[in-house]
């Protein structure tokens, strides 16, 4: 009995037990440590977002996120109260994410590009072709979602790698702001129009803080 014994009296096995808690704790403290880094960087991204005239930037935190349909939707921890509304582009980084689909007082519901019903106007980098984004809702976990342009004309030949922006028509969201490239070939659409897929630009699997850009309204004299 004596031989399980080490000096102070602990057995090796209850010392084994010991170490194995005490690196089970250290572990978490590190993983405490790195998801705070990620925030702050995060953070720092968002609050040096390059400014815009005529738009001010909200940074928000992600209050809520489904974990089945977390790359179609979240929840924000900003409102109306700051001067968000519905239609308002959200960007994680500096990358077109979702537009804002529901505002309360003081919380908004955002839609991704991933979701059918966030409708985006895009034009391709040379801004010499317009179409229509949107998402197709798919699940896929732990991935970015799948995105599509349509209505682009017939005659489209989008190069690949080729940039998808902003096209800041209708004036609810800024131009040129990056929203991914073109992944796919032109598919053919009733005779009439091309779609063609993209790959987006924002990174859809850690997400803490987004930024919301909200119109400013003009002052009259």
């Amino acid at each position: 009995m004596l031989g399980g014994l080490i000096p102070g009296g602990q057995s090796t096995a209850e010392e084994a037990r010991d170490l194995a808690a005490k690196l089970r704790e250290a572990e978490a403290k590190l993983a405490e440590t790195d998801a705070v880094r990620r925030e702050n960087n995060e953070l720092r991204l968002a609050m040096t977002l390059a400014p815009r005239p005529g738009w001010k930037a909200v940074v928000a935190e992600v209050i809520a996120r489904d974990p089945v349909t977390w790359n179609r939707g979240f929840r924000i921890g900003r409102g109306s109260d700051d001067g968000i509304a519905v239609g308002n582009v959200v960007l994680n980084g500096r990358y077109v994410m979702g537009r804002v689909a529901e505002v309360g007082k003081a919380s908004a519901r955002v839609d991704t590009i991933g979701n059918r019903a966030c409708k985006l106007s895009v034009v391709l980098a040379d801004g010499s072709v317009v179409g229509v984004l949107w998402g197709r809702s798919q699940l896929h976990w732990r991935e970015a979602p799948d995105c599509t342009v349509n209505f682009l004309p017939k005659d489209c030949q989008p190069a690949a790698n080729e940039l998808v922006l902003t096209s800041g028509l209708g004036g609810t969201v800024p131009d040129g702001l990056v929203v991914g490239r073109v992944s796919g070939r032109p598919v053919l659409q009733e005779g009439t129009h091309v779609s063609v897929d993209i790959q987006p630009a924002a990174s859809f699997r850690r997400m803490s803080f987004v930024t919301v850009l909200c119109p400013v309204a003009s002052r009259t004299p």
